[in-house]
């Protein structure tokens, strides 16, 4: 089984690797089979306090308590309002002005 797997540093960066067909490693690629097999840093977010990966998707919570989200947009996982699939971070516009805290991303939603 090939996973996709995140972690975050202490400065706040964010660094994925692994298996991605649908954006979910935040590197603006989406090909059926890509695969980056040492952790390279997402750029396009600000620093995370807070980081989660699912099935076919990966989101951060910056210090400022906004979720970004990436990868699969299948079911609305992404809180984007539709289906599309993003191969870079995205800021989840429908909870601007609320402080999040934490997330949970499953096989096929988000929480």
């Amino acid at each position: 089984v090939k996973l996709m797997r995140s972690v975050s540093s202490c400065a706040g960066f964010v660094y994925t690797w692994g298996l991605g067909k649908s954006g979910e490693q935040g590197h603006n690629n989406i090909d059926n089979e890509f695969v980056c097999a040492f952790p390279k840093r997402v750029i396009g977010i600000p620093k995370s306090v807070f980081v989660a990966c699912g099935e076919r998707c990966s989101g951060i919570i910056s210090e400022a308590g906004e979720i970004f989200m990436w990868g699969s947009g299948k079911y609305g996982r992404l809180g984007q309002g539709n289906e599309n699939n993003y191969s870079t971070p995205q800021i989840v516009k429908y909870l601007q002005g609320i402080r999040i805290t934490c997330i949970s991303i499953g096989e096929v939603d988000t929480k």
